[in-house]
Formats: structure tokens, sequence, C-alpha cells
């Protein structure tokens, strides 16, 4: 459910999943924008100030943001063919009250 990754960020910034200096590491870029727009962490891509989870499979998409700052979080979860990783952008930008470059 979209309450999986929301408790998951939860646990991972409240040291219950790692200690805190591990959570540093696991979100410092190892690889920085290559022209995309996004950088790599440990597990996690770097979208300008949010954290970014983003995986499926055939039929499936699941994409979560982490506001750096804020701590705001949005997930996008679909079994059909959407453009989850731009609506879950626009929908973060939406929140923060962001401008958006992103279409949907």
């Amino acid at each position: 459910t979209e309450a999986d990754p929301h408790a998951f960020w939860e646990a991972l910034f409240e040291g219950r999943i790692l200690d805190p200096a591990l959570v540093r590491l696991v979100v410092s870029p190892t690889t920085e924008d290559a022209g995309d727009g996004l950088g790599y962490a440990r597990g996690v891509w770097i979208d300008g100030e949010d954290l970014v989870l983003a995986g499926g499979d055939h039929g499936v998409s699941a994409v979560s943001r982490r506001h750096r700052i804020t701590g705001t979080t949005v997930t996008g979860l679909a079994n059909v063919a959407v453009r989850t990783f731009a609506r879950t952008r626009a929908l973060m930008d939406e929140v923060l009250g962001r401008s958006s470059a992103s279409e949907v």
C-alpha cells in the first residue's frame, strides 16, 4: 500500500532501520547528475531536494519521494502504464508550492 513506503521513510530517518550516520551515507550522492536531472546515492535517486525510491516489474510501478528538508513524502503506485515518476514529481511540486516543469 502507499502507507508502506511512507512508513519506510519514517523508520529510516528516525534511526529504526540504520544508525543515523549510515543513513547520511545512504543518501549521500555517489553519482552526480549526468544530464537527466538525477543523481544517485546508495539505492536512492536524488532529484534536487527530493530523495526517490523507484521500482517496478511487469504490470506494476512504484515511486516514493521524500523531501529532504520538510520530510514531506508522496508516493505513486500503479498497475497500468502511467508516468508515475513524473506524476510524483508534479505532486511533490504542488504540495510544496514549487514551480514544476514536469509534464504529467
